[in-house]
């Protein structure tokens, strides 16, 4: 049922039929999400330890200062595994009204376990104004990657660290 209501990575999904909260001063209106190797080259699928593309498109009706700009991942029981924004880096976004802006944030060696993830995202003043969110905006899968793993046994958690291992005996 994951895959059912999951987004074909590399889609484009229109996001005005989506549930917002907040001011509606600027809506989220589109989302891309693209897996990518290390190269930058388009990816058919994400691996644990492969690259991600999320690429939001957004329509200020108002002005809008300073805002921080932030994706959210939730694993499949609700937990929030990961939160990027803008704002990490010093970075705001600030738009007049009837401006468009596109956000891309590329997420590196994501090392997230194969299962089926929410995506959220968030425009905002922390603390002060929620200007739109969309608490889940699309599904997508980490899907394993046979030529990595040597053992079919998957245990539970969430992140897959990179690791090297030695036994003596």
């Amino acid at each position: 049922y994951q895959a059912q209501g999951a987004t074909t990575l590399a889609d484009t999904s229109d996001l005005s039929g989506a549930a917002h909260y907040g001011t509606g001063k600027a809506r989220f209106t589109a989302l891309r999400l693209a897996p990518v190797d290390a190269e930058g080259r388009p990816a058919t699928v994400l691996h644990p330890g492969g690259d991600l593309l999320v690429t939001a498109q957004l329509h200020a009706t108002a002005a809008v200062p300073d805002a921080n700009v932030a994706l959210i991942i939730y694993d499949p029981t609700g937990y929030r595994v990961l939160d990027v924004n803008t704002a990490l880096h010093g970075r705001f976004l600030c738009l007049a009204a009837g401006q468009r802006a596109e956000v891309t944030f590329r997420l590196h060696d994501l090392r997230l376990r194969p299962q089926a993830y929410q995506l959220g995202l968030w425009l905002g003043r922390a603390g002060v104004e929620d200007m739109d969110g969309i608490a889940n905006v699309t599904t997508f899968i980490v899907e394993a990657d046979p030529a990595a793993a040597a053992h079919s046994q998957e245990f539970p958690g969430v992140y897959q660290c990179r690791f090297s291992e030695e036994i003596r005996t």
